[in-house]
């Protein structure tokens, strides 16, 4: 098994684990203004003053889960810039290598050209 497979199931388990995770959260706020309307026979004050700290709870937690996402998406972005350099630079490195193994050949095949001469 390569590196990219389990790299990819490690990718895979951690988007599946964040999925669950921000469902639980907002099944969390859903259940919590469920409870609080089926315990309210009426919208009063109080009620509607409930669902205001929980409705700003609930943005508050997406907030930070937006600046985790969008940090998560800047680190991917960075990694993957470095791979792409990194390639950049091994190919850059290899077509160096392949030039000089074909000026060689090329070298020796003149001399044997020059040998078949003689």
């Amino acid at each position: 098994m390569d590196h990219h497979s389990l790299s990819g199931r490690a990718v895979g388990s951690r988007k599946w684990e964040m999925q669950q995770l921000m469902q639980e959260f907002q099944g969390l706020y859903t259940e919590k203004l469920h409870r609080l309307d089926e315990s309210a026979a009426a919208e009063t004050e109080e009620i509607i003053k409930m669902k205001l700290r929980i409705m700003r709870s609930y943005v508050a937690d997406l907030s930070e889960q937006n600046e985790v996402l969008a940090q998560t998406i800047e680190d991917i972005e960075n990694e993957a810039n470095h791979r792409v350099r990194e390639l950049e630079r091994r190919m850059s490195s290899y077509l160096d290598d392949r030039n000089q193994v074909v000026f060689k050949i090329e070298s020796l095949e003149g001399e044997i050209d020059l040998l078949k001469q003689e």
